[in-house]
């Protein structure tokens, strides 16, 4: 966000907020039954690519 302010060009990953305010995200209850395989797999490819 400072390079926005700045008004610089940039890119960020930014959490989506569906199920992120609920009480099982990172606690004893965030567990592999909450994930959204969909969601985990287009973060993964959009990942990979600025990686590659």
């Amino acid at each position: 966000m400072s390079f926005d302010w700045a008004g610089i060009p940039g890119f960020e990953f930014i959490q989506d907020p569906i199920d992120y305010e609920t009480r099982t995200h990172h606690s004893n209850m965030d567990n592999y039954e909450h994930l959204q395989i969909d969601d985990l797999k287009q973060a993964a490819i959009i990942v990979a690519y600025f990686v590659y």
